[in-house]
């Protein structure tokens, strides 16, 4: 019930949804996604053309406690490909997991997926690398309160 169990979790779940995922995208290998947690390597990052894509990055944004604990993740989507039409892929792909996380809501049986979950997609692109977001919040365990009474 930790932040790390809910960004593993997520992970996991995002695999899932990608894991038979077809590229529509003229001349493009059906590689599959690599989802990371919590940060993509350097190493993957000095790689310039784009054979560490197509990757989700998932990652923890904040938590906050109040009269619950809502933990709020980002999942980075990043697609490469030289032709006009990578962008389908993008958002096919944000799609695909999107639709996965409304109907399975609850994850590890322990974090319960807040609404509304923000799907976003900057209009200028770093062609030919495409990226989106998906923004997820999610209530984690909260402790109660140990409070001591001396007599």
């Amino acid at each position: 019930m930790t932040s790390v169990g809910l960004i593993r979790a997520l992970a996991t779940e995002v695999r899932s949804a990608l894991k038979n995922y077809k590229f529509e995208a003229d001349n493009h290998p059906d590689k599959p996604f690599t989802v990371y947690e919590q940060h993509v390597p350097k190493a993957h990052l000095e790689n310039r053309k784009g054979q560490y894509h197509p990757l989700v990055a998932v990652t923890l944004d904040s938590i906050e406690d109040d009269e619950m604990t809502v933990a709020e993740l980002g999942l980075t989507f990043g697609v490469y490909g030289e032709d006009n039409t990578t962008w389908i892929d993008l958002i096919n792909s944000m799609e695909t997991v999107r639709l996965k996380l409304l109907t399975q809501q609850t994850l590890a049986g322990k974090y319960r997926l807040l609404k509304p979950m923000e799907t976003t997609v900057a209009e200028v692109q770093p062609v030919p690398f495409f990226y989106g977001l998906i923004t997820v919040r999610y209530q984690m365990y909260q402790p109660e309160d140990e409070m001591i009474i001396s007599m």
